[in-house]
């Protein structure tokens, strides 16, 4: 798992910064002060459908502004975690990339991208614009 230290309060939204690249946002997070050490985290998968498939993003409940202390990254989901987040669909968590965000009282909130696919299509993750995984 990795740590993105953050340590400031935060506009939490699914808005594209980077509108060029065609992806569905799972989460932005963007510092409300601009000089804040962190500035902005986005997570979003690319937005076209192929044939056979299924996919998206999801995420808790999150606050439209809240103060983030830190994001993990590479958080394994259980299958009922899976159920509750995607109740529209099967998602095996095998088929999941998730973050947690956790805020100043240690609440964590999941988010992330899903494809549940027949194994022949995968879709690009993207983390701040950079091309993270494929899924």
């Amino acid at each position: 798992m990795t740590t993105i230290k953050v340590n400031t309060l935060c506009r939490i939204d699914e808005k594209n910064p980077t509108p060029v690249k065609e992806q569905e946002i799972a989460l932005n997070v963007t510092a409300v002060d601009p000089k804040a050490d962190f500035q902005n985290f986005v997570l979003g998968i690319e937005n076209y459908m192929q044939c056979c498939e299924d996919f998206g993003t999801f995420s808790d409940d999150i606050p439209e502004q809240l103060f983030v202390k830190e994001i993990h990254s590479d958080v394994k989901i259980t299958e009922q975690q899976a159920k509750e987040l995607l109740s529209d669909t099967f998602v095996d968590p095998g088929d999941v990339i998730a973050y947690e965000l956790v805020d100043s009282d240690n609440k964590s909130y999941l988010f992330g991208v899903y494809n549940a696919h027949n194994g022949y299509y995968s879709h690009v993750i993207y983390e701040n614009g950079e091309e993270i995984d494929y899924l």
